[in-house]
């Protein structure tokens, strides 16, 4: 029988989980501050990233 974990420990297990994503935006920051003076191709493709970065948060919200 698997039980959910006491209440101390979801502080460190939720840490967990957000920490990939604060990586994929530390270290999209180039991105995000020259996003503006890029050819509309090349902020097509940064928009793009960010729908499946969206996207991949938003699975492992459901699955969590």
């Amino acid at each position: 029988m698997i039980l959910p974990p006491p209440g101390w420990q979801r502080v460190p297990l939720a840490a967990i989980l957000v920490l990939p994503v604060l990586v994929l935006i530390l270290l999209s920051l180039p991105a995000w501050i020259t996003l503006p003076f890029l050819p509309a191709d090349r902020r097509k493709t940064v928009l793009q990233l960010v729908d499946r970065i969206a996207e991949w948060a938003k699975s492992l919200a459901k699955s969590g």
